[in-house]
């Protein structure tokens, strides 16, 4: 081979080199970008929190009012890998009277979810009218709980001194002309007891204080109708505040906060959470999550604020929140943010939201009830304590 052929040939084998390496490349990103991206992606939410909570802020139905028309979301991650299955016999409960209560949930035509948690493990699980276990809903006031945690956090991390501390001193502005001095004295523990006193008309007072630019200065501009601390009124007016305070003390969305600080380590994936017209997230409701996830966080407080060895809240703000803190009725008392109540000899605590969102715990069982349903269309409010009462308790045997 002389010189002349020596050179082609090696121009042609550089040349194939250079032909394959950019076929390659070229077949790389082609798979790459033929797979089906999700919304959110499938595993923790991205290190820019702030740009992921922009994300799920936007409304759907493109609206601006206090509520939402509550669509159902698609969840793109399976978290059936972050839970241990069990059967009801093998953690001491009677599977024969599970069954028989399932079966009547059949009839419901609103309920999306039933899940019976025992020993840390899912030992009944099933969906209804459609929905799956990567369904994801407006769980409404279930959600106030979640918040209560967010708060005792914030307090933990010195964000918030104590549950003492004067709303005054987070959000000063509000407080500068007060036509009753007594305002003043409305501190987080007010607003985690529902007890400040202020004027609120739950499911009528909002629809005022959705025509208002800034929904916290309208809140707390409402009339006080009794000393804070002296009597319960229920009001997601005050959770809302709540939200507000948490984002002036800590300096980051209540969205942001909540991802930074509970729901990385927990897997929770909100696929929407509403805001006002300031940009504060909603505080105790317009909050969107699957069933399992709702699950996940009442488990958490079963193990008294403890994941996998890491203290996620402080085990005595568990124990303030599942406290009795103030009298509701003959039936219920509150804590922070808690439904409390005794039913067929067993203390309960439960996640209440509108509609039949439910995280029902009987600690002394170590046992959690979760339900979610749909509150877009007509629904039947679902009787999440008869139905313990009915079939849950009665499953016991140990």
């Amino acid at each position: 081979m002389d010189n002349g052929q020596l050179k082609m040939e090696n121009e042609f084998n550089y040349k194939k080199v250079i032909f394959l390496f950019i076929a390659l490349i070229i077949s790389q990103l082609f798979f790459a970008c033929s797979e089906t991206q999700p919304l959110i992606p499938p595993e923790d939410p991205p290190p820019d929190y702030k740009t992921y909570c922009d994300s799920i802020g936007i409304r759907a139905d493109g609206g601006t009012g206090f509520y939402e028309d509550n669509p159902t979301y698609f969840d793109y991650r399976d978290d059936t890998g972050d839970w241990v299955f069990s059967t009801p016999a093998d953690e001491g409960m009677n599977d024969a009277i599970l069954t028989a209560g399932f079966k009547t949930l059949e009839n419901s035509s609103s309920l999306y979810s039933m899940i019976i948690i025992r020993n840390g493990k899912i030992i009944k699980e099933k969906y209804f009218n459609g929905a799956s276990a990567q369904s994801s809903n407006n769980i409404h006031s279930a959600s106030k709980s979640i918040l209560g945690a967010l708060t005792g956090i914030a307090i933990e991390k010195g964000f918030i001194e104590s549950e003492e501390t004067k709303l005054s001193s987070i959000l000063p502005e509000y407080f500068t002309s007060l036509e009753d001095p007594r305002k003043e004295d409305i501190r987080i523990k007010h607003l985690l007891t529902m007890s400040a006193g202020l004027y609120w008309e739950e499911d009528y007072t909002e629809y005022e204080i959705e025509e208002d630019s800034n929904w916290a200065a309208s809140i707390l501009n409402q009339s006080l109708n009794f000393t804070p601390g002296t009597a319960f009124n229920y009001s997601t007016g005050l959770t809302h505040v709540l939200s507000a305070a948490i984002q002036r003390a800590a300096g980051v969305s209540l969205c942001e906060f909540a991802n930074i600080y509970l729901f990385e380590d927990l897997k929770i994936d909100a696929e929407h959470w509403g805001r006002d017209p300031k940009g504060v997230f909603s505080g105790g409701y317009n909050f969107y999550a699957t069933a399992r996830e709702l699950a996940k966080f009442g488990l958490l407080i079963l193990n008294d604020g403890a994941l996998n060895g890491k203290q996620l809240i402080p085990k005595s703000w568990v124990g303030k929140s599942l406290s009795n803190q103030i009298a509701v009725d003959e039936i219920y008392s509150y804590g922070y943010l808690w439904w409390l109540r005794n039913i067929s000899g067993y203390k309960a605590a439960i996640a209440w939201g509108y509609g039949g969102q439910f995280a029902y715990l009987l600690p002394e069982a170590d046992l959690l009830v979760v339900s979610t349903a749909n509150t877009k269309d007509y629904f039947e409010e679902f009787d999440i304590n008869s139905f313990v009462e009915e079939y849950v308790i009665p499953a016991i045997e140990d």
